[in-house]
């Protein structure tokens, strides 16, 4: 399982880090951060939804023996504290926000080598050209 894990890891962030940063592997996820900075133009959105279908290809989307691995990606796009938190010895960098944690749940919900996105990050989708059915989930707000 292990050996399996790390070539996932391996081949994901490959891709993020062409336009983004790896903030954490977490179990069986790897969380990507995209900044204006760190992208041509500041095009950050059209890097992170072009990396997700990327990420989707590496792992088999659309191959006749279908998907290796059946990833879903969430995504989405808004203000976040990136820094540093905890104190003492356990010490993280990490993005807090409900961006993050819509993400996430979008993630939850995109299945079967699937992406998963908000409005935002759709209309950026859209313009990479990229094929989108048109389906929507209900993610329950944050309180």
């Amino acid at each position: 399982m292990a050996e399996r894990l790390n070539h996932f890891y391996s081949e994901v962030t490959q891709v993020i880090v062409q336009h983004g940063i790896v903030d954490k592997l977490i179990g069986d996820e790897v969380m990507g951060l995209y900044f204006p900075a760190l992208t041509r133009n500041g095009r950050y959105v059209d890097a992170m939804v072009s990396d997700a279908l990327a990420i989707l290809r590496t792992q088999g989307r659309d191959s006749p023996n279908g998907p290796r691995l059946e990833v879903g990606i969430g995504l989405d796009v808004g203000p976040a504290y990136v820094g540093i938190v905890g104190e003492g010895e356990i010490r993280d960098f990490t993005a807090i926000g409900d961006v993050v944690n819509t993400a996430s749940r979008l993630q939850g919900v995109a299945a079967g080598a699937r992406s998963s996105c908000t409005r935002l990050s759709r209309a950026s989708l859209r313009s990479t050209g990229a094929r989108s059915s048109r389906s929507t989930s209900r993610v329950k707000p944050n309180p």
